[in-house]
C-alpha cells in the first residue's frame, strides 16, 4: 500500500485563478466561483495506491488520486490539472511455463475513472491485452479498448465542458521469431467512433544485415 498527500495554500491574483490549472470561468461549472478579487487560495490532493505484485502469477492494484479545485504546484513543481478524481485498477496473469501452444503469455485488464468536484463524470473506460510467445519463438499479441462519452473540461480553454463521444477498438499483431535475421510482422485493427469506423493494416519487415551476413 502507498500513500501520499499534500495541503496547500498560496497567494494568487487572476491569471492564476483563470490558468488553464483549473478555469474557475468556465459558464458550467457551478461547483466554483470566479472570485478575480481574491489574494489567496488553498486546496489539497493525495494518491492512494493498493497492489500485489512479486513472483505470483497474478498481479493486481488499485489507485485514486485527486486535486481539489483550489490546488496548486506550479510555484514548486508542474501541475497539469486540478478538479480532478482519477480511479484506475487492473488485473494481470503471466505464466512461465511452456505450453502445447505457448511458451509463456501474459494477459491483463485495465479500467479507468474520472470525476471533478461537481461530481460529474469526465471520462470511463477499459481494455484487455494479452501478448504470447508460440514454441516456435513466434508472437501474437491482442488488444481490445472501449471508452465512453467523455466531457473533458479544459477543451475550450475556458469554455463549457465539452462532449467527447465513447469509442471501441480491438487489434492483433503477430511477429516472427525475434532472434532470426529476417522477421516479419502483420497486424491490424479496427475501430469505432461517433458512428464512424477506421482500419488499419500494418505488414513490417526487418534484416539484421549483421546477422544476416554471418
Amino acid at each position: 500500500m502507498t500513500t501520499a498527500s499534500l495541503a496547500k495554500f498560496v497567494r494568487t491574483d487572476k491569471i492564476r485563478i483563470r490558468s488553464a490549472v483549473r478555469y474557475f470561468q468556465r459558464p458550467d461549472a457551478s461547483h466554483v466561483t470566479l472570485d478575480s478579487s481574491r489574494t489567496t487560495m488553498s486546496g489539497y490532493g493525495g494518491t492512494v495506491s493498493l497492489g500485489r505484485s512479486g513472483t505470483s502469477p497474478w498481479n493486481m492494484g488499485v489507485t485514486g488520486t485527486w486535486r481539489s479545485p483550489g490546488f496548486d504546484l506550479n510555484d514548486i513543481g508542474f501541475l497539469r490539472q486540478a478538479d480532478v478524481f482519477l480511479q484506475t485498477s487492473w488485473l494481470g496473469y503471466r505464466s512461465n511455463i511452456p505450453g502445447r501452444i505457448f511458451r509463456r503469455y501474459n494477459m491483463f485488464v485495465n479500467q479507468w475513472l474520472g470525476y471533478n468536484f461537481g461530481r460529474e463524470r469526465t471520462f470511463l473506460g477499459g481494455n484487455i491485452n494479452g501478448r504470447g510467445q508460440l514454441n516456435n519463438f513466434g508472437g501474437i499479441s491482442s488488444r481490445f479498448e472501449w471508452g465512453i462519452t467523455g466531457l473533458p473540461s479544459m477543451a475550450l480553454r475556458g469554455g463549457p465542458s465539452m462532449k467527447i463521444p465513447g469509442d471501441m477498438g480491438f487489434s492483433i499483431n503477430v511477429d516472427t521469431d525475434d532472434r532470426k535475421a529476417v522477421q516479419f510482422g502483420f497486424g491490424g485493427g479496427q475501430s469505432w467512433a461517433n458512428n464512424h469506423a477506421g482500419v488499419l493494416i500494418i505488414f513490417i519487415f526487418q534484416c539484421d544485415t549483421d546477422r544476416a551476413m554471418q
